[in-house]
């Protein structure tokens, strides 16, 4: 009895260890960075709505302006639903005889967002064009409003996960719990 609690023991602690580094995985690649994360909803028909969470992990001056891109080739009739009352948002229409991307514009009207900060309330509706998968994520600049310089870039993380990364979830428990059974076979 006391080998199958040593057992147990040693395969909780493995189990705690695997979960921690998934965990410290998933957190390190948005810490020390500038990321946006989105919630995707479905209006009607093929209008969606983007609602994005801006968050400062890394400038220390604070983030005044940024923009999101749309592609031209999969969304049109950009609007603007909702912004933050200190912060000044528009859009520009994609347009596919440039061709050139849309995108949606905000500017801070008073303080930016201060490092280690975080902003939502920024809502955009469109009209998807592409195919059946839907909406995905999109590139993202965060400027200097004085000098345009480009401060930061990306792409959009979704705030829900999505399957691929559920997927890689449960194969890794189910890795872990196949190492248990096996384990506890060993010992016994």
């Amino acid at each position: 009895m006391f080998i199958r609690k040593t057992a147990h023991s040693k395969t909780a602690h493995s189990i705690i260890r695997r979960l921690l580094l998934l965990t410290l995985l998933s957190v390190s690649y948005s810490a020390n960075a500038v990321y946006i994360e989105y919630e995707l909803n479905l209006v009607n028909g093929n209008t969606y709505q983007y609602d994005y969470t801006i968050f400062n992990d890394d400038i220390a001056a604070g983030i005044e302006e940024f923009a999101i891109f749309f592609d031209y080739n999969t969304t049109e009739n950009l609007a603007v639903v909702a912004s933050p009352a200190v912060w000044d948002s528009l859009v520009i229409q994609p347009d596919t005889g440039l061709p050139d991307d849309g995108l949606f514009d905000s500017l801070a009207l008073a303080s930016p967002i201060s490092l280690g900060g975080s902003l939502g309330g920024f809502s955009v509706q469109f009209d998807w064009l592409g195919s059946n998968s839907g909406p995905v994520a999109q590139a993202f600049e965060v400027y200097n409003p004085s000098t345009f310089a480009v401060l930061a870039s990306g792409s959009t993380l979704s705030s829900v996960p999505e399957p691929a990364s559920l997927a890689m979830i449960l194969i890794g428990l189910l890795l872990i719990k196949r190492q248990v059974v096996y384990s506890n076979n060993t010992t016994t």
